[in-house]
């Protein structure tokens, strides 16, 4: 069975390439679904050393003031911004509908509800760098 939703992902050369490992993390520990419901939110999650974090400009730590969203793989981090979170964020919904898993239905409420889910472009959001 796949685990990935996001598969040959060049590392330090696919713009936001952390946050396409993320949701392989997610995808990869059978994590997506749970992921997805928080991500939708925006609430951040990690799991184990993957993470999504989200800006908290109430926070007394000025490291939580950001502006995007934050994604960490190991020692290496990138902030996105909120438009391309939700654009990896369709595209892997999208690819992990694809992999039929048993949560799919699942995913297409939350698609369906929180997303506003629209059909994606054939533009594949690794060739999405910001200008």
């Amino acid at each position: 069975m796949e685990d990935t939703v996001f598969p040959s992902v060049s590392h330090g050369q696919d713009y936001g390439w952390q946050a396409l490992e993320f949701f392989n993390s997610l995808c990869s520990q059978n994590s997506f679904f749970w992921g997805l419901c928080l991500l939708v939110n925006k609430t951040g999650c990690v799991v184990n050393d993957d993470y999504c974090i989200f800006p908290d400009m109430a926070s007394d730590d000025l490291d939580d003031h950001f502006d995007g969203v934050l994604f960490g793989i190991g020692d290496s981090e990138v902030i996105v911004s909120e438009e391309f979170f939700f654009r990896v964020l369709k595209e892997a919904c999208v690819n992990y509908l694809a992999l039929d898993r048993n949560d799919g239905q699942d995913v297409i409420e939350i698609m369906n509800s929180k997303l506003c889910f629209v059909e994606l472009g054939k533009e594949d959001v690794r060739s999405s760098a910001p200008e």
